[in-house]
């Protein structure tokens, strides 16, 4: 899909934005805004707690809308494969694990381009 989009020429430019990026640096967040034309001031780090009438949107929704902020703590970067396939094993079994890491390795040269190519603050830019 990046790729497809790239192809509609200048006028549209996708962006790609990396969780962790979001998590643990506003900078990241204040780039987005200007590369986008979305208001820097509208960004909200704490919210309050929402309540959600609708039984299977609460459920579905739960951790979200109970909520207050970012959840430091969860970021992806620095996980190790094997670390995590002893979690997916305890949880998923052991035929379950095994396939879910072989679709991780899969998709990893994907994940590793679409990374190189994510919006960055200024400051981490510079080398």
């Amino acid at each position: 899909m990046y790729g497809w989009y790239l192809q509609q020429g200048e006028d549209i430019r996708p962006r790609i934005i990396e969780a962790d990026d979001i998590m643990s640096n506003k900078d990241v967040v204040h780039q987005l805004c200007i590369e986008t034309g979305l208001d820097r001031d509208s960004i909200q780090y704490e919210w309050k707690i929402r309540e959600e009438a609708d039984p299977l949107k609460k459920k579905m929704m739960e951790r979200i809308t109970a909520s207050t902020c970012i959840v430091p703590g969860l970021e992806a970067r620095g996980l190790d494969i094997e670390t995590e396939k002893s979690k997916w094993k305890a949880e998923f079994g052991e035929k379950d694990s095994e396939r879910l890491a072989k679709y991780v390795m899969d998709v990893m040269p994907d994940y590793l381009y679409l990374h190189s190519r994510r919006v960055q603050s200024v400051q981490s830019k510079s080398p």
